[in-house]
C-alpha cells in the first residue's frame, strides 16, 4: 500500500474490555487496505485490557486517560490524538470485515462526502451470525430517514476528520450511553452523508455490553439529543411527532406499564404511538 494512500485512525475506547479485544483489534490487522493507525484510548480500565492492546505493534498506539470519563468525552479524546485523514471507530467487542476501509475510501472520494456507514452483521457472544441488517445505497440528507427509523450502526461509519474540526461538531461530553446517535443526527441535519449496500462490520449483542444493560439510560439520552434537535428549528416537521412518540415509549417501557391500573392508559398510548408513525410515514 503506497503511502501516498490517506491514512485511516481506527478509534478504539476501551474500559474494561478485554473479553473480546484482540478479535476486535485484529480485524483491523486484517483490512486489505494497510494504511492505518489505531488510537486506543484506555479509559481507566482494571482488566487485562492494556496488556492486550500493548501486545501489537507501532500501528496501535496506546493512550491511557487521566480519569475514567463519559463515553462522549472519551471518544473526543481519542480524536485529538488522530493523524489519519479519516476516522472510523470500533468498540472492543465488535468486528470490522476485511473490506471496510477499502470500500468506504472509494466512496467518500467518489461522492466527497463527509460521513460514510453501511450495512452491518448482529453476532453473539460466540461469533454466529444472529441478523443481516442491509442498507439502502444512497448519497442524500438522510436525517429524516434516520428520524423514522435509525439503521446506522456506529461500527460501519467513517468521517472526514476536516469536517469534525471545521463544523466543530464533536461528541456531547455530557453523554455515556448514545454519544454516537447525538454525535450522527446533528451531522445528519444539515449534510448529505453516503450509506453503502456493502456489509462493513460486526456488531456483537452480549450480556456484558453497555447497550444490553443501561436501556433506561440509553433512552433517556435519546431522548435529551432529540430535546437539541427540536431546537435547531423547525426544518423537519416530523421531528416533533417523534419527540412525542418517544417519550410514549418511554412512559410505557420504564413507568406507567409496570404500576397496576396503568394498563389501559398504556394500551391508549401504544394506539396513539402507531397513529404517529402513520402519520409520519404517510403524510407529506
Amino acid at each position: 500500500m503506497s503511502k501516498e494512500e490517506p491514512l485511516v485512525s481506527v478509534v478504539m475506547n476501551c474500559h474494561n474490555g478485554e473479553r473480546f479485544l484482540k478479535e476486535a483489534i485484529d480485524s483491523v490487522y486484517a483490512q486489505s487496505y494497510q494504511n492505518w493507525e489505531i488510537i486506543f484510548w484506555d479509559n481507566g480500565s482494571t482488566d487485562n485490557s492494556a496488556l492486550i492492546a500493548k501486545s501489537y505493534d507501532e500501528r496501535l498506539k496506546y493512550f491511557l486517560s487521566k480519569e475514567t470519563t463519559s463515553l462522549g468525552k472519551a471518544r473526543n479524546m481519542a480524536i485529538k490524538k488522530t493523524n489519519g485523514k479519516y476516522i472510523t471507530f470500533l468498540d472492543c467487542d465488535d468486528l470490522h470485515l476485511p473490506e471496510k476501509i477499502a470500500i468506504q475510501l472509494e466512496i467518500m472520494k467518489t461522492n466527497t462526502t463527509v460521513l460514510t456507514y453501511g450495512s452491518w452483521i448482529e453476532i453473539n457472544e460466540t461469533g454466529s451470525e444472529i441478523k443481516k441488517h442491509k442498507i439502502k445505497s444512497q448519497n442524500i440528507n438522510v436525517f429524516e430517514q434516520l428520524l423514522y427509523k435509525y439503521n446506522l450502526n456506529f461500527t460501519t461509519l467513517m468521517i472526514d476528520k476536516n469536517f469534525i474540526e471545521n463544523s466543530n461538531i464533536f461528541f456531547d461530553s455530557n453523554l455515556s450511553f448514545s454519544p454516537d446517535f447525538n454525535f450522527v443526527m446533528r451531522i445528519a441535519y444539515s449534510n448529505n452523508i453516503s450509506s453503502i449496500g456493502n456489509y462493513l462490520a460486526q456488531y456483537r449483542v452480549h450480556s456484558d455490553s453497555m447497550s444490553h444493560k443501561y436501556q433506561e439510560d440509553k433512552y433517556n439520552e435519546v431522548e435529551y439529543t432529540m430535546k437539541i434537535l427540536s431546537d435547531l428549528g423547525a426544518k423537519y416537521k416530523y421531528l416533533n411527532f417523534n419527540l412525542l412518540s418517544l417519550a410514549i415509549l418511554y412512559r410505557m417501557k420504564y413507568k406507567d406499564s409496570k404500576k397496576s391500573g396503568k394498563y389501559f392508559f398504556a394500551f391508549i398510548n401504544l394506539i396513539h404511538y402507531f397513529v404517529l408513525r402513520l402519520r409520519i410515514a404517510f403524510v407529506k
